[in-house]
């Protein structure tokens, strides 16, 4: 289909220009009707339509309105740290593989907030509440965490019953996700971000930059053996990239899940509202997330070391899909009633697109593409 006309979308119904795309629910017109899903349950994912929806993406799912350039170079950087990370680990610099993995996500992403703009004309008042807020809870959780006395080497489940068991495992990962879940909770009465998106965005941010800053505070004494300690390089990188990859995007996934319920019950259409089903509804979507960071905290405790690895491996690989479906659905909201409106450049494929839900030459969701740049007027053809 390459002419300018309209065609009806045999997904949703409506008319929509006779491009790849259908611009209002995604459905990819060039592919014989009933061979691939539209809307929410298309395979695409609505955020990169060159990825599966159900695919586990680390740079898709926590940076979703990069467009198709960024994408490659973000990808670069996050396998650039973790090989910095694993590097340093096995040459026993250990407060610096430390250091590294504290800031790895954070500082992603706080550049992809600057690169696509999310904050619009807010950026005081978005970093304010989500990485800066982020940050000082961090710092406060940590220092309080250096005084619980927990040794590294004893696990199992005998030990769960001792004050401090209980607290690390229990308390902290449950105050972790109330806390960070407080500067998003501001945001979501700002009329500006209105989007599910937003909400998700806002959530990952403030639980990536608590969980990285407070393990930063809280493994900081480590330090004091100097910056070649007497320890199993192999053991201690691996602990690296638990604490410092695994359990943030953990914390993420959990928040981020839980911010986008409350986005879809108080600011999307009401049709909308039970989009992600029964437990992306605040009260099972807060559950799911305090489950999900208290398992982490559980499986560090009890387990040994390959089977906490391959535990907390599994349950990050749930907290982004869980992310991944909130973005995806979250899209969705409000993509049939509003008509085409004039051509507009699509910051993701370059091409020129009628300003609706989807660019309807390469099917990503302009939403989904930095605040700035979807709704740049198409030059003349």
């Amino acid at each position: 289909m390459t002419s300018a006309g309209g065609v009806s979308c045999p997904h949703c119904g409506h008319d929509t220009p006779a491009f790849d795309f259908c611009c209002r629910c995604g459905f990819p017109l060039a592919v014989e009707h009933g061979d691939v899903a539209g809307g929410p349950n298309r395979r695409q994912y609505a955020a990169s339509p060159e990825e599966p929806a159900w695919g586990l993406r680390l740079t898709s799912t926590l940076f979703p309105q990069l467009p198709r350039t960024d994408m490659t170079a973000f990808r670069v950087a996050l396998v650039s740290g973790l090989g910095l990370i694993v590097a340093l680990g096995f040459a026993g610099l250990y407060p610096v593989a430390l250091t590294a993995a504290a800031v790895l996500l954070p500082l992603l992403m706080v550049l992809y907030l600057y690169d696509v703009d999310v904050y619009e004309d807010e950026p005081l008042l978005v970093v304010g509440l989500t990485m800066l807020s982020g940050l000082l809870c961090g710092v406060a959780f940590g220092v309080a965490l250096q005084h619980i006395s927990l040794p590294v080497q004893r696990h199992g489940w005998s030990h769960l019953t001792e004050g401090a068991v209980v607290v690390r495992t229990f308390a902290v990962p449950i105050v972790t996700v109330v806390v960070a879940m407080l500067g998003p909770l501001v945001l979501l009465r700002h009329p500006r971000f209105n989007d599910v998106l937003d909400g998700v965005i806002f959530g990952v941010a403030s639980a990536v930059t608590l969980t990285c800053s407070m393990m930063l505070i809280a493994a900081w004494p480590i330090t004091e053996a100097g910056l070649q300690p007497n320890q199993d390089a192999a053991a201690w990188t691996q602990r690296l990239v638990e604490v410092g990859i695994f359990v943030p995007i953990i914390a993420a996934g959990a928040v981020g899940w839980a911010a986008a319920a409350l986005w879809l019950r108080y600011r999307a259409p009401v049709a909308d509202r039970r989009a992600l089903g029964g437990l992306g509804t605040p009260a099972p979507a807060g559950l799911v997330a305090l489950i999900l960071v208290v398992a982490a905290a559980l499986v560090q405790q009890i387990f040994g070391s390959l089977a906490r690895f391959a535990a907390l491996a599994v349950l990050a690989a749930v907290a982004l899909t869980l992310v991944r479906r909130a973005i995806h659905v979250g899209l969705f909201d409000e993509a049939d009633e509003a008509e085409p409106g004039p051509p507009v450049t699509c910051a993701n494929c370059g091409r020129s697109t009628p300003l609706h839900t989807f660019c309807s030459r390469c099917g990503v969701a302009l939403r989904a593409l930095p605040k700035a740049l979807p709704t740049q007027p198409a030059p003349p053809s």
